[in-house]
């Protein structure tokens, strides 16, 4: 029987052949790691609708939220100017802001990511859209709770903003997990508007928060799924398949191509260099 001869350029070899899964694996991970910043973001001066969310472990919340994000919108709806920014905090947040704050990549001490970004004619058709599916997240019969901080924040706000106050009363009773709560809000708006085409993080606990069940879009638009208020599953081109278990998702997405855990980072390319424009 002829023997085998190794040599020093055949386990070289190999030994190559053993390191790429794992420099693959790095590579991966870094990039799920890093994302564009708003400062990154390449506006030309046109109408722009941004998606950015935050993790919010810095922030005073119940422990089980501590790896779970916070997403909300910025649009501006012509090249140059103020910022509107729409987002549950206090109720239905439609609030003005400026570049420093649009283009800050910190909030709350905490690195913002951008999940995507429309530009142009894109951008100007989704604004009015987007604008319209807040208004409608509002709930028009009941007020805020008069207690005295939130009267002392009207009046505060009064005196010192010349912007109407941008809190108003949700149509749902925000509950931190499993929801109704701030990833359901921007989900929504991003299912009720199509053609958006962006998903939010996988650990924004709340995004498929449905009270009873729900058969419909993804919220990408470009899959369906079928959820109930603590079990569902889903299927897109964006969201890949993906399982919800009592708030939480574990799945594959398949463009771009990543691993998502619950209480975990996403392992894969994060979607803001696909998705914004940068």
């Amino acid at each position: 029987m002829q023997k085998k001869v190794f040599t020093r350029n055949s386990c070289d070899a190999q030994a190559r052949l053993h390191l790429y899964p794992w420099l693959l694996a790095g590579c991966l991970g870094a990039a799920s790691c890093i994302s564009p910043r708003p400062s990154d973001l390449d506006f030309r001066g046109e109408p722009a609708v941004v998606l950015k969310t935050v993790n919010i472990s810095n922030t005073v919340v119940p422990f089980y939220a501590a790896f779970a994000h916070h997403p909300w919108i910025e649009l501006r709806e012509s090249g140059s100017g103020n910022w509107t920014l729409l987002e549950i905090n206090s109720g239905v947040q439609i609030k003005t802001i400026g570049d420093d704050l649009a283009l800050a990549n910190e909030r709350w001490s905490t690195p913002v990511r951008v999940l995507a970004s429309w530009h142009g004619d894109e951008a100007a058709r989704l604004i009015p859209l987007l604008l319209e599916a807040t208004h409608d997240e509002i709930d028009a019969n009941e007020e805020l709770s008069p207690d005295p901080s939130e009267q002392a924040r009207r009046e505060y706000w009064a005196t010192a903003y010349s912007t109407p106050y941008p809190y108003h009363p949700w149509r749902l009773d925000y509950e931190p997990w499993p929801g109704p709560n701030s990833n359901t809000f921007v989900a929504n708006l991003l299912r009720a508007v199509p053609g958006m085409g962006a998903e939010l993080d996988h650990n924004s606990v709340g995004k498929d928060w449905v009270e009873g069940h729900r058969l419909g879009r993804t919220d990408d638009g470009l899959g369906v799924e079928v959820d109930a208020t603590f079990f569902g599953a889903a299927i897109g081109l964006y969201q890949g398949l993906e399982l919800h278990m009592i708030g939480l998702t574990a799945g594959i997405s398949f463009w771009p191509p990543a691993l998502k855990i619950p209480f975990l980072p996403r392992f894969g390319v994060h979607p803001g260099w696909v998705r914004a424009r940068w």
